[in-house]
């Protein structure tokens, strides 16, 4: 098999892309983004400009640079989105990679911007902020005229982070027996793969033991999940002590499918049923689809999704990840991508491959990649091959499949030692099936794919494996912070008559 990675040696691409950025040109980028936050001070820049940053995020930070730039057709809230963009960019890229370390210290104008950027996203999403406020305000209403011993809030992270973090608050503020209880579920129901919904509610419950009331809020874009963690609360918890509240988020861009719809319907009725029982009408309830806005002279911007806290790290403080898994699946999805004749991912493979660091230049012939791809993927057997993979990866890392944070994740030894596994195991694993050297081809493949498409891996949708979630250090939490305050405000001035 006559393939450039066979023999390559380092791709001047990714090389490129993963070597440090040229500070000029990063103090020049990033003196426009501090000045689009009205920030001239020089210390601050030159503070940012030390970041450990590649050439891949001044690309970021360039093209970001364009959105977040002042236009005068921008409108009112077109300008807050521009301070959010500009606050994300800050987080997310230039402070990215110290954004869970708990030690980490940051220049004194950090948390201004950051602040600045979130009081823009409150403008943005006002009405579904607003809306919130006044639901909680009418749980936290009710559950005052109760007598319950233990109220669990359940946080499924991180959709309904921000909505569980405001209702413990509330309770908390008004004395009531109330606190979070994170419950890492996995996504599958059935009980022959793996983990599985209703095994992690078991364990969910004895965490949570000797609570009256388990309270559970979430958006229910199509119903599927929160029907699927709701059923089994209810069928571990009885009738007596579960109250389920679905958010339900429309909009532009949403077009449910009439599955969705029967799912939704289904989802009502019970939780009808249910608040029934308890006397209470707030189990279901509508959020205002986000307005569109003007950031320059072109079309109307819309926001990229229908819940504007949605599953957004910044807004729920924490990190939601598991890396050995979530690469697991990533990257058979890639091995099936590469094969394919409309590939996604393929010419970032071309790319890496096409010179290395020697200044070798290798030319592949039309369709020489795919014939490459497709003959391995042949002899591999890609379901069997995951599932033993996955396997494997549970029996090696029992705490990470279920969505518990080992002692060592966080370390650089323990990152190092998880890649080394994945690797090995795949080399190993892929040479019985197909040979060392095909072994090899693919996984520098998928390696470079991974590394030149720069997405994080995202869990398949009936994944048997938990997700864990890994706080952002305080100053990166300032984002959060700053809406919930806004938020608590927000529910103890609403109008009692509303009530």
């Amino acid at each position: 098999m006559n393939t450039p990675a066979v023999g390559f040696g380092v791709s001047a691409y990714l090389a490129h892309l993963y070597s440090p950025a040229p500070a000029a040109e990063l103090r020049t980028e990033i003196t426009k983004l501090c000045s689009y936050m009205g920030v001239t001070d020089n210390s601050l820049i030159e503070f940012l400009v030390q970041q450990p940053l590649f050439v891949k995020d001044l690309n970021e930070i360039r093209l970001r640079n364009v959105e977040t730039a002042p236009h005068p057709s921008a409108d009112r809230q077109g300008r807050a989105a521009k301070d959010y963009f500009a606050c994300q960019l800050m987080a997310t890229t230039l402070l990215g990679r110290t954004g869970l370390d708990q030690s980490a210290t940051y220049h004194s104008s950090i948390r201004p911007i950051l602040e600045r950027g979130a009081d823009g996203l409150l403008v943005v999403g006002f009405l579904q902020f607003e809306r919130l406020a006044l639901i909680v305000a009418r749980i936290a209403n009710w559950l005052g005229k109760q007598s319950f011993k233990k109220i669990v809030i359940v946080e499924s992270p991180s959709g309904n982070s921000v909505p569980c973090q405001l209702l413990e608050r509330v309770l908390m503020q008004r004395c009531l027996p109330a606190s979070i209880e994170v419950w890492n579920a996995p996504r599958n129901e059935d009980a022959n793969i793996g983990g599985n919904v209703d095994d992690s509610a078991e364990q969910f419950l004895r965490q949570a033991a000797g609570a009256d009331l388990f309270l559970y809020m979430d958006d229910a874009a199509s119903g599927s999940r929160m029907t699927k963690l709701y059923n089994a609360l209810y069928d571990h918890c009885g009738k007596e002590r579960v109250l389920g509240f679905a958010m339900v988020f429309g909009g532009p861009g949403y077009h449910p499918t009439s599955t969705q719809h029967s799912q939704l319907r289904r989802l009502k009725k019970r939780l009808d049923r249910q608040s029934a029982f308890f006397g209470l009408k707030e189990y279901h309830n509508e959020f205002p689809p986000i307005p569109l806005y003007k950031i320059d002279d072109g079309a109307l911007g819309m926001w990229g999704s229908r819940v504007i806290w949605g599953d957004v790290d910044l807004l729920a403080g924490k990190r939601k990840v598991n890396l050995v898994f979530a690469i697991i699946d990533h990257y058979m999805m890639l091995i099936e991508d590469l094969t394919a004749p409309e590939s996604k991912y393929r010419h970032l493979v071309e790319m890496a491959f096409i010179q290395d660091t020697t200044g070798t230049i290798y030319l592949l012939a039309p369709g020489v990649l795919q014939s490459t791809f497709a003959a391995i993927y042949a002899g591999l057997g890609l379901d069997e091959f995951a599932q033993r993979f996955r396997l494997s990866a549970r029996e090696a890392f029992p705490n990470d499949y279920v969505g518990r944070v080992s002692s060592d994740l966080l370390t650089p030894e323990g990152f190092g030692r998880r890649m080394e596994w994945l690797r090995n195991i795949f080399i190993n694993e892929v040479t019985q099936r197909c040979g060392n050297q095909e072994a090899w081809v693919l996984w520098k493949a998928l390696d470079a794919a991974f590394a030149a498409s720069m997405q994080m891996p995202v869990p398949m949708r009936d994944s048997d494996y938990a997700q864990y979630t890994i706080p952002f250090n305080p100053a990166l939490c300032t984002i959060n912070q700053r809406i919930m305050e806004w938020l608590v405000n927000r529910v103890n001035t609403v109008n009692p008559q509303l009530l």
